[in-house]
């Protein structure tokens, strides 16, 4: 093999090397937005929750979902407001979820 083929061969070895990791980051990107929407709709379905907890849920999955739940100036009304309870609640349902599914998948 000249040097030519050898430097042809190791730069095909990186660009497939590089679109699978990107191909895996991607698919753990697309579970992890699909376990916070998840979430967040269980948090905007709870009659428990209060409002503020479900403002941040709908925020979240509009970000996340690029769905256009909530109108854009709406959504400026909320981005230096932070409500660490209901941070806290999604944390909580995340992780719920995620054991879950962890359990499911064992």
């Amino acid at each position: 093999m000249t040097d030519r083929q050898e430097s042809r061969a190791k730069g095909e070895a990186t660009r497939k090397a590089n679109a699978e990791a990107k191909a895996a980051r991607y698919e753990q990107e697309r579970q992890d937005k699909a376990l916070v929407a998840q979430a967040m709709r269980g948090i905007l379905g709870d009659d428990g929750a209060t409002a503020r907890e479900k403002i941040f849920a709908a925020l979240t999955l509009d970000a996340i979902d690029l769905a256009d739940l909530v109108p854009w100036r709406a959504a400026r009304l909320y981005d230096s407001d932070a409500d660490t309870a209901a941070f806290a609640r999604a944390v909580k349902e995340i992780t719920t979820a995620t054991e879950a599914s962890d359990s499911a998948d064992a």
